[in-house]
């Protein structure tokens, strides 16, 4: 669709303030500040967000009126469920409470560390920087390619994003016993589900701009770290979440910039391993951090926090040099996949 400059302006605004408003969503949910009816609508406004840019900006329609019913009809269901979100999330909203939560600043290195309740600001503020950066720097508004087959669905990083979402997290859900889903489900299906997340969203709202796109990675991994804390570890020691926090945002950041690296290159045949390493490097540090945990209780009667943090900070830094490696050379990070991408295409 071809939109004037000031349409174009106004797009990019309108996600910039959604994104703001998500942030502060997710720093409200974490501190307890909102319940999860504002939680619940917020979510609307997102999906319907989404339908809305999408319909606008990078969909092919074989009729313009199409693009004007999807347009309209996502547009009312912005207005609508904004509308109520907003009403409750000022009901519910203090600052008295926010200015609270920085009142405790304490923070321990060690394994016996105590975090500040306000520690997820500076995911949160990191995330809102590079989205903000990567708005106003991008221009490209064209649209993405529509997949003429299942082969081809990695090419689009909306139809990617969603094939990703749906089958990660139809198994996170419901796929495999206990020991199956750490050691084989978790690594690939987890991994998918945050990266599918991720681009769709992080494309659709932003475009192409790496900067963006990883941005909203940051606030998905970290996101998703604090989820899988809440629902899973909630006794872990406050380093370990920590841990578990960064690790989940560098492999969901390495996987989003891989694929738009793979992306502005063309190359088509790479992108659906885009997730591959942060597959592996996950497989790696759940195995080594069963097995310890294993030997442990076996031989020590017991289970140490220092082994998980000492893999965690080797997955953490492995994964953190091949984003670098993204911007630095691309003719390296291509070498690193191609085996992958050879092999896996072989066994399928």
């Amino acid at each position: 669709m071809n939109l004037k400059p000031i349409g174009f302006a106004l797009l990019q605004l309108f996600s910039l303030v959604l994104s703001g408003y998500l942030i502060l969503t997710i720093f409200a949910a974490y501190t307890e500040i909102i319940g999860w009816v504002t939680i619940f609508l917020s979510v609307l406004v997102l999906a319907f967000s989404v339908v809305f840019r999408y319909s606008i900006l990078f969909h092919h329609f074989s009729q313009s009126t199409y693009r004007t019913i999807a347009a309209v009809l996502s547009g009312i269901g912005v207005f609508v469920m904004g509308s109520l979100t907003i009403q409750r999330f000022i009901s519910e909203f203090s600052f008295e409470e926010i200015l609270i939560v920085f009142d405790d600043s304490t923070l321990r290195i060690g394994t016996t560390a105590v975090l500040p309740e306000g520690w997820i600001v500076a995911f949160l503020v990191t995330a809102g920087v590079l989205i903000l950066s990567g708005t106003l720097m991008t221009r490209d508004r064209s649209p993405y390619p529509k997949p003429k087959g299942l082969s081809a669905v990695a090419s689009s990083p909306v139809y990617f994003g969603i094939a990703c979402s749906f089958f990660g997290l139809w198994s996170v859900l419901f796929v495999g016993l206990s020991f199956q889903r750490i050691i084989i489900f978790a690594p690939i299906f987890e991994e998918l589900l945050k990266f599918g997340v991720a681009l769709l969203i992080g494309s659709v709202l932003f475009g192409r701009s790496i900067a963006a796109r990883v941005g909203v990675a940051v606030v998905v991994g970290s996101l998703f770290g604090i989820v899988e804390h809440a629902t899973t570890y909630s006794t872990e020691p406050d380093t370990v979440y920590l841990f578990r926090t960064l690790f989940h945002t560098v492999t969901t950041v390495l996987s989003v910039s891989v694929y738009t690296m793979f992306e502005s290159m063309g190359e088509d045949r790479m992108c659906w391993i885009a997730p591959s390493y942060s597959i592996i490097l996950h497989f790696l540090y759940n195995t080594f951090v069963v097995l310890s945990a294993i030997i442990g209780i076996v031989v020590f009667g017991n289970q140490s926090t220092t082994i998980p943090l000492v893999y965690g900070s080797a997955a953490i830094l492995v994964a953190t040099c091949l984003f670098i490696l993204v911007f630095l050379s691309k003719k390296v990070v291509v070498a690193a996949h191609r085996p992958l991408e050879n092999l896996l295409s072989d066994l399928i």
